[in-house]
């Protein structure tokens, strides 16, 4: 449904995952593309399973579709504290990051509650 488009969950998410794909495009080297792939990918499945947990009708669906956002949301936060230690990414751009995830877990964590 498109009002799950104008949620601050799914914004969030989507405003993180075009800054995602922006700096892991930077990444060169087998390595860096592939940890890039990775992030890119589990960032916008995020917001793919919130869009369509919300069209399926059933509160406990989409319940489940904002738990593997939430897992998937783990996963990115581990794959970006990776990059950072192999020095893919800055420590300070890392936090910035990190604080967006975190306020993006928080919501997520409200809305599963909610449903």
């Amino acid at each position: 449904m498109d009002y799950v488009k104008d949620l601050e969950s799914f914004k969030l998410a989507h405003d993180l995952t075009k800054e995602l794909y922006q700096i892991t495009e930077k990444f060169s080297g087998a390595a860096q593309e592939e940890l890039g792939v990775k992030i890119r990918d589990k960032t916008a499945d995020i917001n793919a399973n919130l869009l369509a947990g919300s069209q399926l009708n059933s509160s406990e669906l989409y319940r489940e579709a904002v738990n593997k956002s939430k897992i998937l949301l783990g996963q990115v936060d581990y794959y970006l504290l990776l990059a950072k230690d192999l020095d893919y990414l800055s420590t300070k751009r890392y936090s910035n990051l990190e604080l967006k995830i975190n306020q993006l877990t928080k919501i997520l964590t409200g809305m599963r509650r909610a449903l």
